[in-house]
């Protein structure tokens, strides 16, 4: 019984871990373009354009994948595509940080798409 209490106790605080770690993850990727956008154009070269798209994306995909994320979590499971999810994340993250304009706008598609579905999945 001693046992059983024990591995639930474990089990609880790595959930926790997991949402805390998913969490603290949603909002940095997001929020440092901002600040960030005149040394972004001026070291990759890109026009005010494009630096308006970096903050735009991720507004559009939260706006086409938020609809449709518990759809998603009904047919993958909702912790398989938490995990999808935050691998695309990182996957999106390390693309994103190579210094050339197709790079930095398609890891800002992951990148959003994957805090759009996180968003909306960890309030389930």
């Amino acid at each position: 019984m001693r046992e059983r209490v024990q591995e639930k106790s474990v089990e609880v605080t790595v959930l926790l871990l997991g949402i805390i770690f998913v969490a603290t993850n949603l909002r940095a990727p997001l929020t440092a373009v901002g600040p960030l956008t005149g040394l972004i154009k001026d070291n990759i070269g890109i026009s005010g354009t494009i630096a308006g798209f970096l903050t735009t994306i991720p507004l559009l995909a939260f706006a086409i994948l938020s609809p449709v994320a518990p759809k998603i979590a009904e047919k993958l499971s909702l912790e398989y595509t938490i995990g999808y999810s935050t691998i695309v994340l990182v996957i999106g993250l390390f693309i994103r940080s190579i210094p050339q304009t197709s790079t930095l706008l398609f890891g800002t598609i992951l990148v959003g798409s994957a805090i759009a579905m996180c968003n909306v999945l960890l309030l389930s």
